[in-house]
């Protein structure tokens, strides 16, 4: 059944039954004809012994036609609105409300009971029209063209509101990765079907994906899982990588041919591997501390184990570009109070590929990738800059520094556009939604906190001081520790880890809690990623083994062991 919550509507609840009687008993006549006037026929107006709770009767029945118990409690505000009519108060006594009627006193009175009753008669009559709205959707298999359900849902909902659907109307329990195809194009990951181009009675096609599951642990091997199949069926078994060093990082290029392997040995290495073949192909030159692949998969940008950021080609292992830290480069010209720092702390590329952005001391820079020039520094910090992200359109740069506090910069300008305090502790990393609307920041106070972009400055312009941040809402880690933090591929959803052997799923926008992911590990969780589509999360766990999980219903639908030390890295990706 549905469970009744608090009604938003209780303020109209509340004025209704506090007016006095005779423009109480005046409501109730004049609902009862509002209510004839909307279609709606009951033997009796406020008998309540008509509405049944668990299947909802009338008067909902009669309005909604049979509906599922969620698409009754999508439709909450209509249902709220309804119940501030039903609760007006009764008509005790229909002599009285014509004597009230009739009396000049009271005509300002009844004048404005009719108002009021306008207004939520009007309320009504726009929700409803709302419900309307929907578009049907038939959704088809891409390889047989089979027709596998078919669907209503509104112009304003997002695509993965819509993969939610597909899923609960078809058998969801594979793990693989969905892609819907709509117009001979993928669907994105961002965006409602209206800005899609969505219209009543469309068709799109779901193919299901095999996805590659990439691990490191301190055992000192690699693994990549090729995951597919149904829930219950037996994974196959990994290929496995025996690396040199301590394993620090794993990751699988953008295209999914490469493989990039970090560790410890010589001060920082960096292995490329045939994702196919797992054949070693090179080395990075002059080792590496950190590096990440391009978007394209083509070139890889880190640090290597001297502190120089660097551009390095994947296919070879050259590198092409270096970049200094400014206390070691004639390119930079110091300001007085500039920290100076002799070695870059981590590079990494811009959405695009045109902007790197690296951290030296207190300092951000951006460089031009072309030229390997530097474009902005980023001064403002109080002390070592962490961890950056550039926005997915390249106007926007968010640092994260030892000092506790966040700043958002433009790349137009390098001027601070905002500075995120809250935190008491220094800042471990930080991103952007991918809506570019939110920011989330995490913490050594065992913290994550959420900050919205909404009301940010023009980012063309300079300001002689930056504003500051709103915070949106704050969760607290478990045991006080964050082991990592990210948002879903659709920007719905943010996946956190702590200290223990659970990861927790929160509602981006207000932080609503919305599964605990449990009953798996044994240890803590190290690491935690979506899959591509959003669909699925991905945990490594200090006890060696990682778990693959419905995001969704929050359900164990396999778990991968192999690893006999724990699990630091995982990379999620479509085969």
């Amino acid at each position: 059944g549905i469970t009744r919550g608090p009604c938003r509507a209780e303020p109209w609840i509340a004025f209704l039954s506090s007016a006095s009687t005779k423009a109480g008993v005046l409501y109730s006549n004049l609902l009862k004809v509002q209510l004839w006037n909307l279609g709606l026929t009951p033997p009796s107006l406020f008998d309540k012994s008509r509405m049944v709770v668990s299947g909802i009767g009338w008067p909902f029945a009669s309005m909604f036609g049979t509906s599922s118990e969620e698409d009754l409690f999508q439709r909450n505000r209509l249902l709220q609105l309804r119940l501030a009519i039903e609760h007006a108060p009764e008509d005790e006594d229909n002599d009285e409300a014509e004597d009230a009627s009739s009396t000049s006193s009271d005509s300002e009175e009844v004048e404005e009971a009719r108002e009021d009753l306008d207004s939520v008669r009007a309320k009504v009559e726009s929700m409803e029209a709302e419900t309307k709205k929907e578009l049907a959707i038939e959704v088809r298999h891409a390889l047989s063209g089979d027709v596998l359900t078919s669907l209503r849902l509104k112009p304003n909902d997002r695509v993965s509101r819509l993969r939610e659907k597909v899923l609960q109307e078809t058998d969801h329990e594979f793990v693989v990765c969905h892609r819907f195809i709509f117009q001979s194009h993928v669907l994105p990951e961002i965006g409602t079907l209206e800005d899609l181009g969505f219209e009543d009675g469309e068709c799109i096609y779901m193919a299901r994906a095999p996805l590659r599951c990439l691990t490191a642990s301190h055992d000192g091997y690699a693994q990549l899982w090729q995951l597919s199949g149904q829930v219950g069926d037996e994974p196959e078994e990994p290929r496995r990588l025996r690396l040199r060093g301590v394993p620090k990082a794993a990751r699988i290029s953008p295209c999914g041919k490469r493989l990039l392997t970090l560790t410890s040995d010589s001060g920082g290495s960096g292995q490329i591997w045939c994702a196919e073949t797992l054949e070693l192909l090179c080395h990075l030159r002059g080792g590496a501390a950190s590096a990440n692949f391009s978007s394209d998969g083509r070139l890889i940008a880190g640090v290597d184990a001297d502190g120089i950021g660097r551009i390095w080609l994947s296919e070879t292992g050259e590198t092409i570009k270096d970049m200094l830290a400014p206390g070691t480069s004639c390119k930079w010209v110091p300001d007085d109070d500039d920290d100076l720092d002799d070695e870059i702390s981590f590079c990494t590329f811009a959405p695009g590929g045109h902007l790197v952005v690296t951290g030296s001391g207190s300092n951000g820079q951006l460089w031009d990738f072309a030229t390997a020039a530097p474009v902005r520094t980023l001064r403002g910090h109080a002390s070592t800059v962490r961890a950056a992200e550039v926005s997915e359109d390249g106007s926007l740069v968010v640092t994260a520094s030892a000092d506790a506090t966040a700043r958002i910069w433009s790349t137009c300008t390098g001027e601070c556009l905002q500075v995120l305090r809250g935190h008491s502790a220094p800042l471990t990393s930080c991103s952007f939604d991918p809506n570019q609307l939110l920011v989330l920041t995490a913490s050594r106070d065992g913290t994550v906190k959420v900050w919205s972009l909404k009301d940010l400055p023009d980012i063309y312009t300079k300001h002689s001081t930056a504003m500051p941040g709103d915070c949106m809402y704050t969760l607290e880690a478990d045991g006080g520790v964050v082991n990592s933090a990210c948002f879903s591929p659709d920007g719905s959803s943010l996946l956190l880890a702590g200290a223990s052997e659970n990861t927790k799923l929160y509602g981006a926008e207000c932080g609503e809690f919305k599964q605990s992911l449990e009953a798996s590990h044994r240890d803590w969780v190290r690491n935690a990623k979506f899959s591509p589509d959003g669909l699925l999360v991905a945990t490594a766990s200090y006890d060696g083994s990682t778990s693959i999980w419905s995001a969704n219903t929050g359900k164990c639908l396999r778990t991968l062991r192999g690893h006999c030390q724990a699990v630091v890295s995982i990379e999620v990706m479509a085969a």
